[in-house]
């Protein structure tokens, strides 16, 4: 119903109609407007009816509809359409309080079958079909979007989605599929998305009990079932189709404009913002990278949400942020948890009203799907690093209702085997995406001042992670007591906002707990670190001679291929925690100048352009587009 009222609403404002809406029903308590019909409201296609005159009613469902609409001056009306879904809504229409009108009334019915009990046979009304541009579309494998029950066999090569329990625009589902597949069961059959999907030249079955209504224009399931209907309707897809024309000369679009007055100039509408969105993961890449793209985006409108606790870091970069807990944090059922998180994330898209939502993490969960995706005025974007390893996760194929999917470049891509290396198809590849450049760091004067450290004396670095899922105070007493064996080393470990322990430890060690680390990169001769995506892209970029340990916990992201891939291309160092007493053989070698030198060198021949301006670039020209759902056209 939600997908029929708004295209109803898209079609009539787009012929130059004044629409006002009027809620007959009284919902229960805690549930919304529809997020298709809100972007209509907000998009000013339509508007709560204020009460007076009009020249046509519509009315769905007249038997719940009170005697008297309230505000409606009833004499003014030239056109009434009952519009019926049921038995009793034909009973309803022939209740004597419509005829008080000196109107054209007209009884038609919502449902494609004819209703029983020797009940007449009157006119479907049809969705109108509008113009709406298809949004892009990133998945890889063709899918099969099922209304009814999903019927797989033979069918192994597409991906299938239950249409029917999607809670999305309709032309985000039509962009994210292939075939759409109508089974004739007891749900009501989308006659709005069948129309879109025709209309979009996509491919349609139903089945046999449906034919009637649907005409040409759609295959029909045969004995053969439904694997070679499918297959059949994809290689005739974008036929005439009886159905569509239907349609296409419904009633509703046979509503003649009348001229309207000439409204007065409008204000200039503020530029809607953009909201960066940050799932939690074990250290801060997810929030960081976000904060590289925002940087770039200016001078847009920035407000950032995030799962992760270190929102203090993002408010000194001057964004207003929102914190909503992780599933770790907060415990109990996932399910329970996405439940509660879409329901807290739609109250903040209300309130701040996005255009774009970018989102970075590995699980684009259906709470947050629908609470994005499912407002038809607002893009959803997805930053989506590789190199997950032996990770998994059960969200991946919600990837096809994204409207664009950036993926921050490897150095290592060749030794990329994960789930997300397979699907390069659908995403759009920048180079690894940075905080900071070059110019962005203090020298090695104003960073050793400013870490209380000589200048005359080399330092080192030592960033192991933040310790969730690995025991960090343990290894960096190993990797201290080892460099505290060199004269004159300096010390200095890097103690993460969200780490699992505090690190003032060692009192000979200075304990780094700035952000971002990478400002300070010039006060080191040296590295020992481990090999997390930001970590690895600013090191090598930076040309810092740096020995990695690689977390290699099966949660993680595939620290060690990166790793590997720097020593085997003499850039770096790599030692396992199993071999880390080794590093003491390295030592002599890292406080040699020409040994550090040839290092930094390999690191450049490996170093590629910051990524993070061109995917601001795509970001800002994603966001500046005008929702499809706010398009009006016949």
């Amino acid at each position: 119903m939600r997908h029929r009222l708004a295209q109803e609403i898209r079609f009539l404002a787009g012929r130059g109609l004044g629409v006002g809406l009027i809620q007959t029903v009284r919902p229960p308590p805690g549930t919304a407007i529809a997020a298709e019909v809100q972007a209509c409201l907000r998009g000013e296609l339509a508007r709560v009816f204020p009460g007076g005159a009009a020249r046509h009613l519509i009315l769905h469902c007249p038997s719940s509809a009170p005697a008297e609409l309230p505000g409606l001056h009833w004499r003014d009306l030239e056109r009434i359409d009952l519009v019926c879904h049921g038995q009793d809504d034909l009973k309803a229409a022939s209740r004597p309080e419509w005829r008080t009108a000196d109107a054209q009334i007209r009884v038609v019915r919502r449902s494609l079958r004819r209703p029983a009990g020797g009940a007449p046979d009157l006119d479907c009304w049809l969705p109108p079909v509008t113009g709406q541009a298809g949004l892009s579309r990133v998945q890889l494998r063709p899918a099969i979007g099922w209304w009814g029950a999903c019927v797989a066999d033979g069918l192994e090569g597409y991906d299938h989605v239950r249409v029917d329990r999607l809670s999305l625009p309709l032309e985000r589902i039509v962009a994210g599929l292939d075939v759409l597949a109508v089974r004739d069961d007891d749900i009501e059959p989308p006659d709005t998305l069948v129309a879109a999907m025709l209309a979009a030249g996509r491919a349609v079955v139903v089945d046999p009990g449906l034919r009637r209504h649907y005409g040409t224009g759609p295959a029909h399931v045969t004995d053969t079932g439904h694997a070679a209907a499918v297959r059949r309707a994809l290689r005739r897809r974008g036929g005439r189709s009886q159905f569509l024309e239907r349609c296409r000369a419904a009633p509703v679009t046979r509503i003649a404009p009348r001229a309207a007055a000439p409204r007065p100039p409008q204000p200039c509408p503020r530029p809607r913002p953009i909201l960066c969105l940050s799932s939690n993961g074990v250290g801060l890449g997810h929030l960081t990278r976000l904060l590289a793209v925002a940087r770039r985006l200016a001078p847009a409108e920035i407000v950032f949400v995030t799962q992760a606790q270190a929102t203090g870091i993002v408010g000194s970069f001057g964004y207003p942020v929102e914190y909503l807990p992780s599933p770790a944090a907060t415990g109990g059922s996932f399910g329970h948890w996405d439940d509660w998180f879409a329901a807290q994330l739609s109250e903040l898209m209300d309130r701040h009203d996005p255009a774009l939502v970018i989102y970075d993490g590995n699980h684009l969960t259906d709470g947050l799907l629908g609470a994005v995706a499912g407002r038809g005025d607002c893009r959803l974007a997805w930053i989506r690093r590789g190199m997950w390893g032996r990770s998994i996760s059960a969200y991946i194929e919600n990837s096809r209702w994204c409207d664009l999917i950036i993926e921050p470049g490897e150095l290592a891509a060749e030794r990329d085997h994960s789930v997300t290396a397979g699907r390069r198809g659908e995403v759009l590849v920048v180079d690894p995406i940075r905080l900071l450049d070059a110019q962005d760091l203090l020298s090695r004067a104003d960073a050793m001042d400013r870490l209380g450290l000589n200048p005359a004396r080399p330092a080192v670095l030592v960033q192991l992670g933040a310790g969730a899922t690995r025991d960090i105070v343990s290894l960096l007493d190993r990797v201290i007591g080892m460099l505290s064996a060199v004269p004159g080393l300096q010390i200095a470990v890097t103690e993460w906002a969200n780490g699992a322990a505090p690190l003032a430890l060692w009192p000979e060690v200075t304990v780094l707990k700035g952000f971002p680390v990478a400002q300070y990169l010039r006060a080191f001769d040296f590295c020992i670190s481990a090999a997390g995506y930001n970590a690895f892209h600013e090191l090598v970029a930076l040309e810092v001679p740096t020995v990695f340990v690689a977390n290699r916990h099966p949660s993680m992201d595939d620290q060690y291929a990166r790793a590997k891939f720097a020593q085997d291309n003499g850039a770096a160092f790599e030692i396992s925690e199993a071999e880390l007493d080794d590093l003491a053989e390295m030592l002599p070698l890292l406080m040699d100048d020409r040994a550090r030198r040839f290092l930094s060198e390999r690191c450049r021949l490996l170093a590629r352009p910051n990524g993070a301006q061109k995917a601001a670039s795509a970001l800002r020209e994603l966001a500046a587009l005008p929702a499809t759902t706010l398009r009006a056209a016949e």
